[in-house]
This record gives C-alpha cells, sequence and structure tokens, in this order.
C-alpha cells in the first residue's frame, strides 16, 4: 500500500482513465495500490474540479488566440465526461436529457449498446429511448441497483411529459 500521497503522474493518469471507463473508487484503488479515501479525494477535488477548471480554461485560451478555431463539440464536453466519470457521447447525451445518476447511465448506455442504437441528438435518444421504455424497463429490472433502475424509471416518466 503506498504511504501518505504517493502517487505519481502516471498513477494520476491511469485513475483518470479508470474514472472516464466508468470504474468506481474501490476499484481505482485497487488499482493504484492505495486507499480508497485517497481516490475519493483525487476525484473530487483534483478530477472534479481543479482539472476540469483547467481543461476549460486551456479551450477558452485556445479559442481567445486563434479566432479561426473552431473546437469539435466534444471538446466542449471534454470537462463535463471528466467529472461524470464517461467516455462517450451516448453517456454525456443521458445526462443532458436529465438522467444524473452515473450508475444508471451506465446500465441505461451498456443496454443501448447491445441493441446497437445509435443517434444522432438528443431528440433522437429521446425517441429511441420512449420507443423501448419496455423493453428497458424488463431488462434492466434484474441486473441495474434497485436505486440506479429506479432513477431510470421516473426518469423515462419525466421524459414522456416533456
Amino acid at each position: 500500500m503506498k504511504k501518505g500521497n504517493e502517487l505519481s503522474n502516471q498513477d494520476i493518469l491511469h485513475a483518470v482513465q479508470l474514472w472516464m471507463e466508468g470504474k468506481w473508487y474501490h476499484q481505482i484503488a485497487a488499482a493504484l495500490n492505495t486507499e480508497v479515501y485517497k481516490v475519493i479525494r483525487l476525484v473530487n477535488n483534483l478530477l472534479g474540479y481543479k482539472l476540469q477548471t483547467l481543461a476549460s480554461s486551456v479551450i477558452r485560451v485556445k479559442m481567445a488566440k486563434d479566432r479561426d478555431y473552431v473546437p469539435h463539440p466534444m471538446i466542449f464536453n471534454w470537462p463535463l465526461l471528466l467529472q461524470y466519470g464517461i467516455n462517450s457521447t451516448l453517456k454525456h447525451s443521458l445526462f443532458e436529457v436529465g438522467l444524473s445518476d452515473r450508475v444508471a447511465v451506465l446500465h441505461l448506455t451498456d443496454f443501448l449498446q447491445e441493441l446497437e442504437i445509435e443517434t444522432e441528438n438528443e431528440k433522437e435518444l429521446v425517441t429511441a429511448l420512449l420507443a423501448r421504455e419496455d423493453n428497458i424497463t424488463k431488462t434492466l429490472v434484474d441486473n441495474t441497483p434497485s436505486i440506479a433502475f429506479q432513477k431510470i424509471i421516473k426518469f423515462l416518466a419525466l421524459l414522456k411529459l416533456t
């Protein structure tokens, strides 16, 4: 077990990668051979705030210095992907349309990817979700943690109201 704050730059990069792949605090701690509380502090402080702020600043500086620079839309979303600990536009879109629980997003994304559902925008995503609502609930009820499943149910109900 590493002592003190002995995480190297390589450890931090590895932690970022694992976090964005959807790994949890205890999994990251095991991979880094450190304690869970250190990973929680790393994710919540460095990744959740400092690195996100830095990334946003770098993007703004680049745009200010190069007026012709047109960044890919994903560049703007990268700080949010880092904060949420997600690694795809589909997961980000689920957050954007209102599903704010990370566990729920990960499970629903896995389901949508198994069905090879791809959407171009959030409106198409909402349409796809509502068209498959029964299938989603039947499939996820037994393999999604109860709290996350209930959030998916409430999320789908809210989508129907919009």
